[in-house]
């Protein structure tokens, strides 16, 4: 049986071969995956831009989630890129992790998490 995050990651590759060069896992919550599906594209469509040898050096290393937010690491990137990581990284801290709903962090002991109000109360149980 095929974990949901492992099709992830083989639609990931799939549809974005540049920015997935290299078989990464994705660590983070299902109701992230269409903020990481819409950068992803952004950046696919300016790596395509670029001439051979420079798209080689510009992929996903790692994308996580710390301090209640996403973390989308790449080996290089232009400020262009940049720019497009850090506003999806800053949506992230208003969408729940779990369902994609409109979120909040919230600390717990020795975490923070970005939750709606009802995947936080099934988190505390």
């Amino acid at each position: 049986m095929i974990d949901i995050r492992q099709e992830f990651n083989s639609e990931l590759q799939y549809r974005f071969p540049n920015v997935f060069r290299h078989k990464e896992y994705v660590g983070v919550g299902p109701g992230w995956w269409d903020i990481i599906r819409n950068l992803s594209s952004e950046l696919e469509a300016i790596i395509e831009k670029l001439p051979e040898e420079e798209r080689l050096s510009l992929y996903v290393v790692q994308i996580k989630e710390k301090f209640g937010g996403l973390r989308f690491y790449m080996n290089a990137e232009t400020d262009e890129m940049f720019d497009l990581i850090t506003k999806a990284e800053e949506e992230s801290l208003k969408i729940c992790e779990e369902c994609g709903k409109e979120g909040a962090q919230f600390c717990g002991i020795g975490w923070i998490k970005t939750f709606c109000e009802s995947c936080r109360k099934i988190e505390r149980k």
